[in-house]
């Protein structure tokens, strides 16, 4: 019982000695680096090209002060109009992980509010624009910076009425 099972193991790993090497070439030569070293315009954050600065507020929350300027871009072709947001700190706001949602309404938590979208990572260290979505472009919102490092509501800034 014992030999014929020493066997069956001996040619198994025999087979498995020429397989191996063999597969992980094949699996070498059909790697593909990557295709784009460019970052995609959606999410290069850099505003259009033919945004115009519709609104700006600095104001001071948690004792840090922010300013916000909102861009908007007039319609073009099938695409209505659209809402940027730019957020830039005088000091750092030393919360890590931050991280910006747009909301309908005001959170009573300290979370985001449910129903708000994330708009991306806020870096301090270089100033980024985020397309608002759709429905800013009726309603007014506020945007909520959240630490997810400390789980802490950082500012909500209430944002004017597009209309």
């Amino acid at each position: 019982m014992n030999q014929p099972l020493r066997r069956l193991h001996w040619r198994v790993f025999r087979v498995l000695r020429f397989l191996v090497p063999a597969l992980f070439l094949i699996g070498m030569l059909g790697y593909q680096r990557g295709v784009r070293s460019e970052i995609p315009e959606s999410l290069r954050g850099d505003l259009p090209e033919t945004a115009v600065l519709s609104s700006e507020q600095e104001d001071v929350y948690e004792g840090h002060l922010i300013r916000v300027e909102i861009f908007a871009v007039p319609p073009q072709g099938f695409v209505g109009a659209r809402r940027w947001v730019r957020i830039t700190t005088k000091d750092p706001l030393r919360q890590p992980d931050l991280i910006l949602y747009w909301a309908t309404r005001e959170s009573t938590f300290e979370r985001p509010p449910l129903g708000a979208q994330m708009l991306g990572v806020l870096d301090e260290r270089r100033p980024t624009a985020w397309q608002l979505p759709s429905q800013a472009t009726v309603l007014g919102g506020r945007l909520v910076l959240f630490s997810e490092g400390q789980k802490v509501l950082v500012a909500q800034i209430a944002l004017p009425s597009p209309i």
